[in-house]
């Protein structure tokens, strides 16, 4: 799943640190709510070890920063969007490392983890964090592939304008509603 994708289809869109790791999940401890929805403070996630440990981005350890986009499952436990775990980004102190992107541009390339395990587009992370806040601010998304603007139009362009990021999902939400090429 892209980005964007996973933007559309989460019920929770949370950054934070694995506080517990067991066999069949983690516990997260949230730092902050880019949907500003009701959840939790601590997140109970069913581990997704059914994808290859080589394309998966979800061994963490205890204190390990994560973005995670995810839907509820049930008995206050969420699961990770996407079939490679697209929904489990890493994170540390100055970058996000996002799996999938829609059209990136050709200046972003994918870099390969410290230790080798995946490939990931290495983002800002003030940068992604903007951008992922700013679309929840402009948009809506309303059910599968569905979204609508919730901003004003100049809302809209300045935070289009405020990253290439943003700019990025930006136009894939506009050409959705049909507001855009």
């Amino acid at each position: 799943m892209t980005l964007f994708q996973l933007l559309m289809a989460n019920d929770v869109a949370v950054r934070g640190d694995v506080t517990n790791l067991e066999d069949a999940r983690y516990e997260i401890e949230l730092a902050y709510n880019f949907r500003q929805s009701e959840v939790p403070k601590s997140l109970g996630v069913i581990r997704f070890d059914s994808y290859p440990p080589e394309t998966r981005t979800g061994d963490f350890d205890v204190g390990q920063f994560i973005v995670l986009f995810a839907v509820a499952e049930g008995e206050g436990l969420v699961r990770p969007l996407g079939r490679a775990g697209e929904g489990e980004i890493r994170r540390d102190a100055d970058y996000v490392y996002v799996q999938a992107l829609s059209r990136p541009p050709t200046t972003l390339t994918r870099t390969r983890s410290e230790d080798g395990t995946y490939a990931a587009y290495r983002i800002d992370a003030r940068l992604f964090d903007q951008a992922v806040e700013g679309f929840y601010g402009c948009y809506r998304p309303t059910g599968p592939g569905r979204i609508e603007r919730i901003c004003s139009s100049d809302a809209q362009e300045s935070y289009r304008g405020g990253s290439w990021l943003a700019g990025h999902l930006s136009k894939i939400a506009e050409r959705m509603i049909g507001g855009e090429d």
